[in-house]
């Protein structure tokens, strides 16, 4: 599909705050949800017929934060993603599942049958997006 450019004026901008850190490469290289969505994103703009090089991405990764953290960073991308020319697109894996991330729980029991995984993290997952839409800081920690 081709290359997506970086918003170099937003990445500076953001930067200049001092707020932000670059992230390891071996995090990098672990994390995912970007490169999941990027194609998606290129074929959306490629099919509003629109070049790619008319477009910039400003990848941001936020890990566990406080809400202290959360409305301070609010705050700082606030400016950034209310501007008319800028779609913000947020991408979110709630439920990292598994050893690596110290996270099994067992499902609940449903009645008298136990659900399945894909149903508990299906449920958690929603949970953390009504959490998010209720745009109050702290929500989704609260949830957490």
């Amino acid at each position: 599909l081709g290359n997506l450019q970086v918003a170099s004026d937003l990445r500076k901008s953001l930067w200049s705050t001092n707020e932000f850190t670059l992230m390891d490469q071996k995090t990098d290289e672990e994390e995912h949800s970007g490169e999941l969505h990027y194609p998606y994103i290129a074929k959306c703009i490629l099919d509003a017929n629109v070049t790619l090089d008319k477009v910039r991405v400003l990848p941001v990764m936020v890990g566990s934060i406080n809400t202290t953290q959360e409305e301070k960073f609010g705050h700082i991308i606030r400016e950034c993603i209310s501007r008319t020319n800028v779609i913000t697109i947020v991408s979110t894996d709630f439920c990292h599942w598994g050893k690596r991330f110290q996270y099994q729980p067992t499902p609940p029991i449903d009645g008298k049958q136990l659900k399945s995984i894909f149903q508990h993290i299906s449920e958690i997952d929603r949970a953390g997006m009504d959490s998010i839409e209720m745009q109050k800081p702290g929500a989704f920690v609260t949830y957490l």
